[in-house]
């Protein structure tokens, strides 16, 4: 007798287990993109693309990968990407989120960039900002502050590439530009 009890409640407990992956009707439940495989403290990655002749880092005081979208979620981040011909990104923001399947870094919150790119230097501060590494590209739509020697700008957005160093402002855009003797 206390054999088929100790069977019922395996088969019991199985069942169960089963039920929690699956509805009712056999039919697998979309992934909660809430929902945290693995987290890194002191999270560093560094990369290098030997096509386009760049080296990548990116760190953050914790990454929490979410599984249903391929997103790491990081806190605090701080990115640097060093080009073969001297051009530099670098940057920070309260949070950061990094998919890595379309080489993108979202920069929210707080975003300050520093960028040299054929030898100008550009500071931009924004609430968002889109670093897409595979176009070489940094975007935003959000209000936007630059400057660069001499030019001060405030824009509704701002495209900017890094291999060129050329921006492309978007919606109302003010510039000042300062004329010394």
């Amino acid at each position: 007798m206390p054999l088929i009890v100790t069977f019922v409640l395996a088969g019991a407990s199985y069942w169960l287990a089963a039920q929690s992956e699956i509805d009712l009707f056999g039919l697998s439940k979309k992934a909660d993109s809430t929902t945290i495989d693995s987290y890194i403290n002191q999270f560093n990655l560094q990369s290098k693309d030997f096509k386009n002749n760049t080296v990548s880092m990116l760190q953050g005081q914790r990454a929490e990968h979410h599984p249903a979208n391929d997103t790491w979620v990081i806190s605090t981040p701080r990115i640097q990407r060093v080009q073969a011909d001297g051009g530099l990104l670098t940057g920070q923001a309260d949070q950061a989120l990094y998919m890595p399947k379309n080489d993108r870094i979202d920069l929210n919150q707080n975003v300050r960039i520093h960028s040299v790119s054929g030898g100008v230097p550009t500071d931009i501060e924004t609430a968002h900002l889109e670093i897409d590494q595979s176009k070489n590209t940094v975007s935003t739509r959000f209000p936007v502050k630059g400057t660069r020697p001499g030019q001060t700008f405030t824009a509704n957005g701002v495209v900017m590439n890094q291999t060129t160093g050329e921006i492309e402002t978007q919606g109302n855009t003010n510039i000042r530009i300062e004329a010394k003797p």
